[in-house]
């Protein structure tokens, strides 16, 4: 599968890889390694760019650190549960962290200011905030240094094969729902918070998504209809959001995409790719994505399109709005 394809439906899981040239123009799903790259903390660390085998040597050490002060022991000390979760985090680090930020585009410089000890009292004082009753989603955008996430307060979803820092992955699958937890990473600190899954959409494929029977791998065709609502997903991101996009509400988007299912299951979905979709890796070729199980692409595109049948069309909801999917093998 070409580089470009892929990136556009990522789950923005791979921050700790270097930063990368946008590839490509238009606009439309965001590109994971983009500006806007996904929390360095929810991707395992990489090597250095350069090999170095002193650079190398620091990020070793810093993967071994030992547990920080502020861990949420008790829950820690629970049986991991062997279900998939989402979770939301807030990000703080400190300058003692910038070897490991060297290599992926440079540290927050918040972080960069601060030292170990100027970052557990935040910590605390975050936590004081959130047990008054203050929005999580506010202190995101406010205090977190991921850039995958604190602007849109998205969650990420972590299950037992996700690739993630350990302690990243340690905490989410021992939080309960709503529950909040603290870990450290090699990338600094975490304050997390278990979620609920959104509830269905009215636009989705209920039916097929609820099929507990799955295809190994399949190729799947989409066309993405993002909506205004979804902009903060995909502000800072090459393109940006598509302009039709973002004078579309989301109840015209359900309208357009019911319509788009219907014409897709009868005619030429290549032809609606490139008319209607806002997705720059795919639209101007009605080139069909692969997926299996493990693909790193965003989990409603993959469940929907593993349940599918070879020639069925469906739609989905995801971060970056309604897919309208065909699979074709």
């Amino acid at each position: 599968m070409k580089r470009a394809i892929t990136l556009s439906l990522m789950v923005l899981l791979s921050a700790c890889s270097k930063k990368a040239t946008p590839e490509g123009e238009g606009s439309g799903a965001p590109k994971a390694g983009s500006a806007e790259a996904a929390a360095p903390a929810t991707a395992p660390a990489a090597k250095p760019a350069d090999g170095s085998g002193a650079n190398a040597k620091t990020v070793a050490d810093i993967n071994a650190m030992p547990g920080g002060k502020l861990d949420s022991k008790e829950i820690l000390a629970r049986p991991a549960g062997t279900e998939g979760v989402l979770v939301q985090h807030i990000l703080v680090s400190w300058k003692d962290k910038a070897p490991i930020y060297a290599q992926r585009g440079g540290q927050d410089p918040r972080g960069a200011a601060r030292t170990e000890a100027d970052v557990e009292t935040l910590v605390n004082a975050t936590l004081a905030r959130i047990a008054k009753g203050e929005d999580f989603k506010a202190l995101m955008t406010e205090l977190s240094e991921d850039p995958g996430s604190n602007k849109s307060g998205m969650p990420y979803p972590v299950d037992p094969q996700a690739p993630m820092v350990p302690p990243f992955k340690d905490l989410a699958m021992r939080l309960k729902l709503d529950e909040i937890g603290v870990v450290a990473s090699p990338f600094g600190y975490h304050i997390m918070k278990r979620v609920s899954p959104p509830p269905p959409d009215a636009a989705e494929s209920a039916d097929i998504l609820a099929r507990t029977e799955t295809a190994p791998k399949a190729k799947v065709q989409h066309v993405l209809i993002s909506f205004k609502e979804k902009a903060k997903i995909y502000a800072g991101r090459p393109g940006g959001q598509d302009p039709r996009a973002t004078a579309r509400s989301q109840a015209d988007a359900r309208k357009l995409v019911a319509d788009l299912a219907q014409k897709g299951a009868k005619g030429d979905f290549v032809k609606l790719m490139g008319e209607f979709s806002e997705d720059p890796g795919s639209s101007k070729t009605g080139e069909a994505y692969d997926i299996a199980p493990d693909a790193p692409m965003v989990p409603g595109f993959l469940k929907l399109g593993l349940r599918l049948k070879v020639g069925e069309v469906g739609i989905v909801l995801t971060e970056f709005g309604y897919h309208v999917m065909k699979r074709t093998e």
